[in-house]
């Protein structure tokens, strides 16, 4: 089970996902599935893996198949 940040979680009528960078910097939707949620993030149980760069801010900025230039952040209290 991994936690993500509650701004990363979209949804749509298919569910809830994440967009993710992948080794080419492009942008994907990951599908996700959730469990629970905190005051900060959710538990996904399956779609993403620790390791997966997952995009927190300047979501309303980008699309699928996007490349971007990924800022990796240390998550609070690192």
């Amino acid at each position: 089970m991994s936690m993500v940040p509650a701004a990363s979680v979209l949804e749509d009528r298919d569910g809830p996902y994440v967009l993710v960078v992948d080794s080419e910097d492009k942008v994907q939707v990951r599908r996700i599935e959730t469990d629970e949620k905190t005051a900060t993030g959710w538990a996904v149980t399956s779609g993403v893996t620790p390791g997966d760069l997952i995009i927190v801010s300047g979501i309303q900025k980008v699309r699928p198949g996007m490349v971007v230039a990924p800022q990796q952040q240390t998550a609070a209290g690192s």
